[in-house]
């Protein structure tokens, strides 16, 4: 794929693709994630611009609204922020917050917001080389609360990692990308959506054998009792 440029630390491609994902039930769901034609799903319509400030606690702010527009979508207005931080301790994460309210019509029995990410963990203390992605590991913290990849091959592994920040019932799925029941990379349809979403905390770990695998992981959050108007904020780091 040659559309973005994925997320770049030090030099090194850590993210391949980040996307946020929506899902009620196996018919209705929207999300970000590319098609297998290597272009984004147009589930989403941006109704502000991406506008870029300072507030008193981060160096880096952003934010913009946007709503799903899909026809099987959840029906949901979207305000985005992310913070960004300069200081040595807190410049390798970002704070990404979703402020969801419910213009679907309806009162919504539950739903699930999840933060899809293709890692490509690679040797931190050498050359970039090719095809290092398909030695990661993903891994459950449920101590921690913390999903995290790692890479597996010699030499220093850079981390990944993403952290459900708020209240929310947490759902996690580690995913093998050469697994076609479960990998977005042959299209990702509603259901798989709501499947991945719908299992609470499943599949504590992809890419368990001795070299490691091209992984990825969904973290998500569900909403419970949406009641037509009600703001709910869900924030990832």
């Amino acid at each position: 794929n040659n559309i973005g440029w994925g997320v770049y630390i030090d030099g090194m491609e850590l993210i391949y693709e980040n996307a946020l994902i929506l899902a009620v039930d196996e018919t209705n769901s929207s999300s970000t994630v590319r098609s297998p034609s290597a272009y984004k799903y147009q589930d989403f319509v941006s109704t502000e611009q991406i506008k870029w400030n300072t507030v008193g606690f981060a160096d880096e702010f952003c934010r913009t609204t946007f709503v799903d527009t899909n026809t099987n979508g959840v029906g949901l207005t979207i305000v985005n922020k992310s913070y960004g931080f300069e200081g040595e301790l807190d410049k390798h994460y970002t704070i990404i917050e979703y402020e969801i309210e419910n213009t679907s019509g309806a009162d919504i029995d539950s739903m699930y917001i999840g933060f899809l990410t293709d890692w490509n963990c690679v040797d931190a203390s050498g050359p970039v080389y090719s095809n290092v992605y398909k030695a990661n590991r993903a891994i459950w913290d449920n101590t921690n609360q913390l999903a995290y990849t790692f890479y597996l091959g010699s030499g220093s592994s850079t981390y990944g990692g993403t952290k459900l920040l708020t209240g929310q019932e947490v759902s996690y799925m580690s995913i093998d990308n050469g697994n076609p029941t479960a990998s977005y990379y042959d299209g990702f349809t509603a259901d798989e959506i709501f499947n991945v979403l719908d299992k609470g905390i499943d599949s504590y770990q992809a890419g368990g054998g001795v070299g490691g695998e091209n992984v990825s992981q969904v973290l998500g959050a569900k909403i419970k009792d949406f009641k037509i108007g009600v703001i709910e904020t869900v924030a990832f780091a």
